[in-house]
Protein backbone atom coordinates (compact mmCIF):
# COMPACT_ATOMS: atom_id res chain seq x y z
CA UNK A 1 0.00 0.00 0.00
CA UNK A 2 1.05 3.28 -0.58
CA UNK A 3 1.13 4.86 2.35
CA UNK A 4 3.57 2.25 3.61
CA UNK A 5 5.91 3.17 1.38
CA UNK A 6 5.98 6.84 1.64
CA UNK A 7 4.34 7.90 4.25
CA UNK A 8 6.72 8.56 7.89
CA UNK A 9 4.76 10.10 10.65
CA UNK A 10 2.07 8.17 12.11
CA UNK A 11 -0.59 11.02 11.93
CA UNK A 12 0.40 11.12 7.76
CA UNK A 13 -0.35 7.60 7.99
CA UNK A 14 -3.92 7.67 9.39
CA UNK A 15 -4.73 11.15 7.18
CA UNK A 16 -3.31 8.63 3.93
CA UNK A 17 -6.08 5.84 5.06
CA UNK A 18 -8.47 7.96 5.75
CA UNK A 19 -8.30 9.41 2.32
CA UNK A 20 -8.06 5.84 0.58
CA UNK A 21 -11.43 4.66 2.20
CA UNK A 22 -12.69 7.74 1.12
CA UNK A 23 -12.14 7.31 -2.17
CA UNK A 24 -12.48 3.14 -2.12
CA UNK A 25 -16.33 4.53 -0.96
CA UNK A 26 -17.00 6.98 -3.54
CA UNK A 27 -16.33 4.08 -5.81
CA UNK A 28 -18.80 1.76 -4.05
CA UNK A 29 -16.38 -1.03 -3.05
CA UNK A 30 -16.50 -1.13 0.80
CA UNK A 31 -14.18 -4.52 0.56
CA UNK A 32 -11.73 -3.12 0.12
CA UNK A 33 -12.34 0.38 2.42
CA UNK A 34 -13.19 -2.30 5.13
CA UNK A 35 -9.79 -3.09 6.34
CA UNK A 36 -8.13 0.16 5.68
CA UNK A 37 -11.42 1.24 7.76
CA UNK A 38 -10.39 -0.65 10.53
CA UNK A 39 -6.29 0.12 10.48
CA UNK A 40 -7.17 3.76 10.68
CA UNK A 41 -9.39 3.77 13.71
CA UNK A 42 -6.70 1.34 15.10
CA UNK A 43 -3.89 4.04 14.82
CA UNK A 44 -5.97 7.05 15.54
CA UNK A 45 -6.52 5.09 19.31
CA UNK A 46 -2.99 3.99 19.40
CA UNK A 47 -1.14 7.68 18.92
CA UNK A 48 -4.46 9.98 20.75
CA UNK A 49 -5.53 11.58 17.70
CA UNK A 50 -8.23 12.23 19.30
CA UNK A 51 -9.53 14.75 16.41
CA UNK A 52 -9.29 12.21 13.51
CA UNK A 53 -11.49 9.77 16.01
CA UNK A 54 -14.73 11.35 14.75
CA UNK A 55 -13.81 10.83 10.77
CA UNK A 56 -12.68 7.53 11.19
CA UNK A 57 -15.40 6.24 12.71
CA UNK A 58 -17.97 8.35 10.40
CA UNK A 59 -15.79 6.34 7.67
CA UNK A 60 -16.72 2.56 9.33
CA UNK A 61 -20.28 2.95 9.49
CA UNK A 62 -20.09 4.52 6.08
CA UNK A 63 -18.26 1.04 5.29
CA UNK A 64 -20.51 -0.88 6.99
CA UNK A 65 -23.76 0.83 5.59
CA UNK A 66 -22.36 -0.18 2.10
CA UNK A 67 -21.72 -3.54 3.50
CA UNK A 68 -25.62 -3.75 4.23
CA UNK A 69 -25.08 -3.44 7.85
CA UNK A 70 -26.98 -0.64 7.89
CA UNK A 71 -28.51 -0.13 11.01
CA UNK A 72 -25.12 -0.93 13.14
CA UNK A 73 -23.00 1.66 10.47
CA UNK A 74 -26.07 4.65 11.24
CA UNK A 75 -25.08 4.04 15.00
CA UNK A 76 -21.89 4.16 14.28
CA UNK A 77 -21.78 7.31 12.62
CA UNK A 78 -24.85 9.43 14.19
CA UNK A 79 -22.96 9.45 17.51
CA UNK A 80 -20.14 11.62 16.06
CA UNK A 81 -22.55 13.97 14.09
CA UNK A 82 -22.81 16.86 16.89
CA UNK A 83 -19.17 17.22 17.14
CA UNK A 84 -18.79 16.97 13.48
CA UNK A 85 -21.13 19.97 13.25
CA UNK A 86 -19.15 21.93 15.75
CA UNK A 87 -16.09 21.26 13.67
CA UNK A 88 -17.64 23.02 10.66
CA UNK A 89 -15.57 25.87 10.92
CA UNK A 90 -12.13 24.26 11.17
CA UNK A 91 -12.65 21.91 8.85
CA UNK A 92 -14.94 22.66 6.75
CA UNK A 93 -14.29 19.78 3.77
CA UNK A 94 -14.37 17.29 6.41
CA UNK A 95 -17.62 18.18 7.93
CA UNK A 96 -19.16 18.56 4.50
CA UNK A 97 -18.25 15.10 2.99
CA UNK A 98 -20.03 13.79 6.49
CA UNK A 99 -23.32 15.03 5.65
CA UNK A 100 -23.16 13.38 2.16
CA UNK A 101 -21.65 10.68 4.17
CA UNK A 102 -24.64 11.09 6.66
CA UNK A 103 -27.36 11.48 3.88
CA UNK A 104 -25.79 8.67 1.70
CA UNK A 105 -26.33 6.43 4.41
CA UNK A 106 -29.65 7.82 5.24
CA UNK A 107 -30.69 7.22 1.62
CA UNK A 108 -29.75 3.46 1.84
CA UNK A 109 -31.68 3.06 4.57
CA UNK A 110 -34.91 4.84 3.59
CA UNK A 111 -35.02 7.35 6.21
CA UNK A 112 -35.81 10.54 3.30
CA UNK A 113 -36.70 13.18 6.41
CA UNK A 114 -33.42 12.57 8.09
CA UNK A 115 -31.47 12.70 4.71
CA UNK A 116 -33.17 15.77 3.33
CA UNK A 117 -32.18 17.22 6.98
CA UNK A 118 -28.37 16.09 6.39
CA UNK A 119 -28.67 17.40 2.88
CA UNK A 120 -29.98 20.73 3.27
CA UNK A 121 -27.27 21.23 6.36
CA UNK A 122 -24.19 20.31 3.81
CA UNK A 123 -25.37 22.82 1.08
CA UNK A 124 -25.88 25.44 3.45
CA UNK A 125 -22.59 24.95 5.09
CA UNK A 126 -21.06 24.65 1.21
CA UNK A 127 -22.46 28.02 0.81
CA UNK A 128 -20.97 29.65 3.80
CA UNK A 129 -17.65 28.63 3.41
CA UNK A 130 -17.32 27.92 -0.34
CA UNK A 131 -16.25 24.22 0.38
CA UNK A 132 -17.45 22.58 -3.07
CA UNK A 133 -16.00 19.26 -2.96
CA UNK A 134 -19.55 17.45 -1.61
CA UNK A 135 -22.04 19.83 -3.34
CA UNK A 136 -23.12 18.40 -6.81
CA UNK A 137 -23.68 14.99 -5.11
CA UNK A 138 -25.67 16.81 -2.39
CA UNK A 139 -28.07 18.16 -4.76
CA UNK A 140 -28.14 14.52 -6.20
CA UNK A 141 -29.32 12.90 -3.26
CA UNK A 142 -31.54 16.05 -2.23
CA UNK A 143 -33.75 14.78 -5.85
CA UNK A 144 -33.69 11.29 -4.70
CA UNK A 145 -34.56 11.76 -1.17
CA UNK A 146 -37.77 14.14 -2.72
CA UNK A 147 -38.95 11.11 -4.53
CA UNK A 148 -38.46 9.02 -1.97
CA UNK A 149 -40.65 11.34 -0.11
CA UNK A 150 -42.92 11.79 -2.77
CA UNK A 151 -45.90 13.92 -2.34
CA UNK A 152 -45.71 15.51 -6.11
CA UNK A 153 -42.32 16.67 -5.50
CA UNK A 154 -40.82 15.06 -9.13
CA UNK A 155 -40.49 18.19 -10.69
CA UNK A 156 -38.27 19.22 -8.07
CA UNK A 157 -36.70 16.34 -8.05
CA UNK A 158 -35.77 16.79 -11.24
CA UNK A 159 -34.22 20.46 -10.54
CA UNK A 160 -31.73 18.79 -8.12
CA UNK A 161 -30.40 16.12 -10.55
CA UNK A 162 -30.13 19.58 -12.82
CA UNK A 163 -28.74 21.53 -10.74
CA UNK A 164 -25.89 18.88 -9.66
CA UNK A 165 -25.75 18.30 -13.52
CA UNK A 166 -24.76 21.96 -13.60
CA UNK A 167 -22.29 21.89 -10.65
CA UNK A 168 -20.40 19.08 -11.46
CA UNK A 169 -19.81 20.34 -15.02
CA UNK A 170 -18.43 23.38 -13.50
CA UNK A 171 -16.25 21.52 -11.30
CA UNK A 172 -15.13 19.74 -13.92
CA UNK A 173 -16.21 16.57 -11.53
CA UNK A 174 -17.00 13.84 -14.57
CA UNK A 175 -17.58 11.09 -11.77
CA UNK A 176 -20.09 13.44 -10.07
CA UNK A 177 -21.81 14.46 -13.75
CA UNK A 178 -22.04 10.60 -14.31
CA UNK A 179 -23.79 10.20 -11.09
CA UNK A 180 -26.52 12.84 -11.36
CA UNK A 181 -26.97 11.81 -14.78
CA UNK A 182 -27.52 8.39 -13.75
CA UNK A 183 -30.22 9.96 -11.06
CA UNK A 184 -31.94 11.65 -14.07
CA UNK A 185 -31.79 9.19 -16.52
CA UNK A 186 -33.54 6.88 -14.36
CA UNK A 187 -36.20 9.67 -13.91
CA UNK A 188 -36.63 10.41 -17.58
CA UNK A 189 -37.05 7.31 -18.34
CA UNK A 190 -39.88 6.85 -15.73
CA UNK A 191 -41.71 9.87 -17.18
CA UNK A 192 -41.57 8.37 -20.16
CA UNK A 193 -38.65 10.28 -22.00
CA UNK A 194 -36.51 7.44 -22.61
CA UNK A 195 -35.08 9.26 -25.96
CA UNK A 196 -33.49 12.04 -23.57
CA UNK A 197 -32.47 10.10 -21.42
CA UNK A 198 -30.21 7.68 -23.40
CA UNK A 199 -29.00 10.65 -25.42
CA UNK A 200 -27.70 12.39 -22.44
CA UNK A 201 -26.23 9.63 -20.05
CA UNK A 202 -24.88 7.96 -23.67
CA UNK A 203 -23.13 11.31 -23.83
CA UNK A 204 -21.04 11.23 -20.59
CA UNK A 205 -20.69 7.73 -20.57
CA UNK A 206 -18.87 7.36 -23.47
CA UNK A 207 -16.43 10.42 -22.36
CA UNK A 208 -15.35 7.48 -20.17
CA UNK A 209 -11.77 5.90 -21.42
CA UNK A 210 -11.72 3.17 -18.14
CA UNK A 211 -12.43 2.57 -15.01
CA UNK A 212 -15.32 0.18 -16.40
CA UNK A 213 -15.40 -2.27 -13.31
CA UNK A 214 -16.60 0.49 -11.24
CA UNK A 215 -20.38 0.42 -9.75
CA UNK A 216 -21.47 3.84 -11.30
CA UNK A 217 -20.19 2.90 -14.56
CA UNK A 218 -21.73 -0.53 -14.24
CA UNK A 219 -24.91 1.21 -13.53
CA UNK A 220 -24.57 3.30 -16.58
CA UNK A 221 -24.08 0.43 -19.04
CA UNK A 222 -26.96 -0.97 -16.93
CA UNK A 223 -29.18 1.77 -17.38
CA UNK A 224 -28.34 2.26 -21.49
CA UNK A 225 -28.98 -1.68 -22.34
CA UNK A 226 -32.04 -0.59 -20.41
CA UNK A 227 -33.26 2.60 -22.51
CA UNK A 228 -31.80 0.76 -25.39
CA UNK A 229 -34.01 -2.30 -24.88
Amino acid sequence: MVSREIVGSPSDTVATLSWSILLNLLLRDPKTAYPRSDEARRRAHEHGFDALVPVNDIQHGWVLAQMGRVEEGLSEMLRWETVMIRLAGAAPVAVGISFLIVAEVDLIAGRWREGLEAVNEGLELALCTRSEFSEAELHRLKGEFLLLGGKGAASEAAQCFRDAIEVARRQSAKSWELRATISLGRFLASQGNRDEARAMLGEIYNWFTEGFDTADLKDAKALLNELNG
